[in-house]
């Protein structure tokens, strides 16, 4: 598969992604499942912590500050259940 190919497929899956409104069913999911094990509140603290200490900060540099810490501390089992339900979502989109 060319790397043309590659971005044509994913191109198409997104496309479906978002016309079958998979895309929206799973970013609540995900959302709903972060704020119950309390992540946005924590992301939200450190986001705090870090427009208080820093002089002149900027979206960007909270952003880059954030992100690793945020992608380390969600749950195994919500990673786990959010790739299952794309997996699911693939086999029926993707050409064998």
């Amino acid at each position: 598969m060319t790397n043309s190919d590659v971005q044509h497929l994913k191109q198409q899956i997104q496309d479906v992604l978002v016309e079958s409104g998979k895309y929206d069913e799973l970013s609540n999911f995900l959302r709903s499942k972060l704020y119950q094990v309390g992540w946005t509140d924590e992301i939200n603290r450190l986001a705090q912590s870090i427009v208080t200490n820093e002089a002149k900060p900027t979206f960007s540099n909270v952003i880059e500050r954030i992100e690793p810490k945020a992608m380390d501390i969600v749950p195994e089992h919500i990673k786990t259940e959010i790739l299952a339900k794309i997996e699911e979502f693939l086999k029926d989109v993707v050409p064998k």
